[in-house]
């Protein structure tokens, strides 16, 4: 049976509370219970100081139920970037003109993926190809982030052409990476290029949102 993934993003303003408080518990179950960072998470839902009207969060959605997210905050308002991350790495640097975003919170659900039966579906380069044509729609150049180092390989191995800008370490003692990701459509032929089922990674339309076919 042919089912859909389709991405869309919304304004933590445009966000009902339903949407809300499901969002921030994926969060907690990603972060807080399998990654066991240190956010904070209160009655089971995750969220910080930057979840504002300055943010936007990317939807991987199947049958109603959301699979993946991402938020994104325009660097030229106030960022983890600037306020926390900074200090792994003795200092970062990047565009603050307003045509560059900073990506966080980016999560796959693993649950909801298995109970929808979409184990053998290229989630994360659905959703790496959602990231670019968002910036696409928003007039933005690239992104920015913070990735640990098994996040750092599955960039890598997906095709997407990213520069590692930095390296730090984390307040586990871990290595971290500071990237930049260019919003380029010759990034998202390579990644369909690499897919075995290249069919798998077909969309439409040709704009935003988009929808892959599984």
């Amino acid at each position: 049976m042919s089912r859909v993934v389709e991405f869309f993003s919304m304004n933590f303003e445009q966000l009902s509370h339903p949407q809300v408080d499901e969002l921030y518990r994926l969060r907690h179950e990603t972060f807080k219970t399998r990654l066991d960072w240190q956010v904070n998470s209160i009655n089971g839902l995750e969220y910080d100081a930057y979840d504002t009207k300055n943010a936007s969060y990317l939807f991987g959605m199947a049958e109603g139920e959301v699979v993946c997210s991402a938020r994104f905050i325009n660097t030229q308002h106030k960022t983890m970037l600037s306020d926390i991350f900074s200090d792994y790495f003795q200092g970062l640097n990047f565009p603050v003109d307003g045509n560059y975003v900073e990506v966080t919170r980016l999560f796959i659900d693993k649950k909801k993926r298995t109970a929808l039966e979409l184990c053998d579906c290229p989630i994360s380069k659905m959703i790496f190809i959602a990231m670019i044509k968002y910036c696409h729609a928003n007039n933005c150049k690239g992104m920015y982030a913070i990735v640990s180092q098994a996040m750092f390989a599955i960039f890598k191995r997906s095709g997407w052409n990213i520069d590692m800008l930095k390296t730090g370490v984390s307040e586990k003692n871990e290595k971290i990476y500071f990237i930049y990701m260019p919003a380029d459509e010759e990034d998202i032929k390579r990644m369909i290029d690499k897919e075995k089922n290249q069919d798998a990674l077909s969309f439409s339309p040709d704009g935003w949102p988009l929808a892959f076919r599984v």
